[in-house]
C-alpha cells in the first residue's frame, strides 16, 4: 500500500502516522537511532507491507498489471490501492477526505523535527504538492504513475496501468474492498498488541 493507506491504517495516532510515513525513507542507522515515539510507526509500516504482500487479493491485483509492467506490478498495485481507498472513503473513515489529508499533513509537520533529512524533505514536498489529492482521480493517478517512471531503476511506463484500471475498475475495486476490510481488522489487532 502507498501513503494514503498507511496513514489510514495508523489513524488516529499522529505519531504512528508520522512513523509510518518515514519508514521507506530510512536507512538502517537512521531507523536504529529514531526517536521512540516514531519507531512504533516504522514497525507498523513494515508489518503492513508484509501483511499486504502476503494477501491473496494483492497477488490478483498484481496479475492485472504484470502484462504491461512486469516485476513492477506490485509497485503499481500499492499505488492504485490508494485510488480505490479514496473511491470507498466513507466505508472506512469518519472524517472527510479533505480533513483527513489535513490531519495527515499536520502529523508530519508536528514531528518533522524528529525526521532525518531525506524523509523531512519528502514530507515537505508532499505537503506543498498536496500529494494525497492525486489519488482522488485517474488523472491524478496518471501523474503519480508518470512520476514513478522517473524513480524506477529500469525503464518502465507505469502510466500503462491507467487504462487497465479503467477497464478492470469494478473487479479491482471488489478485490480492494475485501482486502482492506481485512487489513483494517488486522491493523487494529496489531495496534492492541504492539
Amino acid at each position: 500500500m502507498n501513503f494514503l493507506a498507511h496513514f489510514v491504517l495508523s489513524y488516529p495516532d499522529p505519531e504512528l502516522m508520522a512513523g509510518n510515513f518515514i519508514a521507506d525513507f530510512l536507512n538502517k542507522k537512521e531507523q536504529d537511532s529514531l526517536d521512540i515515539c516514531l519507531y512504533k510507526g516504522v514497525e507498523m509500516h513494515q508489518w503492513i507491507d508484509q501483511y499486504t504482500d502476503s494477501h491473496p487479493n494483492i497477488s490478483s491485483f498484481n496479475r492485472f498489471f504484470n502484462p504491461v509492467i512486469g516485476h513492477y506490478a506490485p509497485v503499481a498495485s500499492d499505488i492504485s490501492m490508494d485510488y480505490f481507498l479514496y473511491k470507498n472513503w466513507n466505508k472506512y473513515i469518519d472524517v472527510s477526505y479533505l480533513e483527513f489529508s489535513k490531519l495527515a499533513y499536520d502529523a508530519l509537520r508536528i514531528h518533522d523535527y524528529l525526521f532525518p533529512e531525506k524523509p523531512r524533505n519528502t514530507a515537505h514536498r508532499m505537503i506543498e504538492g498536496d500529494w494525497l489529492r492525486q489519488y482522488t482521480s485517474l488523472e491524478g493517478m496518471k501523474y503519480v504513475m508518470y512520476r514513478m517512471n522517473q524513480r524506477a531503476k529500469y525503464k518502465v511506463d507505469f502510466t500503462l496501468t491507467i487504462p487497465i484500471i479503467e477497464v478492470e475498475e469494478e473487479k479491482m475495486n471488489s478485490l480492494f474492498i475485501e482486502f482492506f476490510e481485512q487489513a483494517q481488522i488486522a491493523a487494529k489487532e496489531w495496534k492492541l498488541v504492539n
